[in-house]
């Protein structure tokens, strides 16, 4: 019986936090708006072929009696030089950004979060060595140079560009999750839970981690918005997602070319970048203040 009112005493406080942490966030106006707008966008990623107005647009598709239409009721953000819907391409561009969102933060943050925290907790052994001499020799390389030569390398396609983010970033995650351990596996509840007997796995993920989460929820969201960014980047130069897949950084890239006259081309899925990428650093700034308030 005691055991089970413990239980209920830690559920009952783990709702308590999360209720007062939802108050502290919905206290950030401009961060309940990014979170609204990255609600909004998912509902057009995971319905953009039912919600398109030309979801014919997103494959390989041509009509040239409707080449470089300008925004009308017809065509909210005009056609491009196939005659394909624009928005329609940026509806689908959305799930792509949103894909590689998910997969490369999955990815990067789990392995960077990993090594850190055995890094940190074997710190002063060959362990530590190894790990964080490999994240600084990655580090000291911009993390965009780094995955446009690994995209120059391998088959440019959005795999390779989401592999090579992965290997560009992870080192940062390292290096914070590494920073926090040894500072806190020092603490007298580690200590505690090394003389009880505990399990590597149970210090590492039931102790330190949790205690980490609040600068790797906040990285992790202004992070989406880089991964986007940068994912943009690499297809605008050719590197990443081919033709005729709707990826927004290779829909401005061939939108370019066109400026200014057809303006709507290249500037309506930029817009759409700038959007998406605000949202998310939105909500990062929340999260940020919601554990900030949470602790003090």
């Amino acid at each position: 019986m005691l055991k089970n009112m413990n239980i209920q005493r830690e559920k009952s406080k783990k709702w308590d936090d999360a209720k007062r942490g939802w108050y502290n966030y919905s206290r950030n106006f401009i961060s309940v708006m990014g979170l609204v707008g990255i609600l909004i966008i998912v509902f057009i990623a995971i319905f953009a072929n039912y919600i398109s107005p030309s979801p014919e647009s997103a494959a390989v598709y041509v009509n040239f009696d409707e080449a470089l239409q300008p925004p009308s009721l017809s065509h909210i953000c005009g056609t491009d030089e196939m005659g394909r819907d624009v928005l329609s391409r940026i509806f689908f561009g959305l799930r792509i950004s949103l894909y590689m969102v998910v997969i490369v933060l999955s990815l990067m943050a789990s392995f960077g979060i990993v090594m850190g925290l055995i890094a940190g907790y074997f710190n002063n052994s060959y362990i530590e060595t190894i790990i964080m001499r490999i994240a600084d020799m990655l580090l000291a390389i911009p993390g965009l140079l780094l995955a446009l030569v690994i995209c120059s390398l391998l088959t440019p396609n959005i795999t390779t560009a989401m592999m090579a983010m992965t290997v560009a970033w992870w080192p940062w995650y390292c290096r914070i999750v590494y920073g926090l351990t040894t500072s806190i596996k020092g603490e007298a509840y580690i200590w505690s839970a090394e003389v009880s007997g505990a399990s590597y796995t149970h210090i590492l993920f039931k102790e330190i981690l949790p205690n980490c989460l609040s600068p790797i929820l906040t990285k992790m969201t202004l992070d989406a918005g880089l991964i986007i960014l940068t994912g943009a980047s690499i297809s605008f130069i050719g590197l990443g997602a081919q033709p005729p897949t709707p990826e927004l950084g290779s829909m401005v890239s061939s939108g370019v070319k066109f400026l200014p006259e057809h303006w709507w081309v290249s500037l309506s899925p930029a817009f759409a970048i700038v959007i998406v990428i605000m949202c998310f650093n939105f909500i990062g700034d929340g999260i940020a203040s919601m554990f900030e308030k949470g602790e003090g």
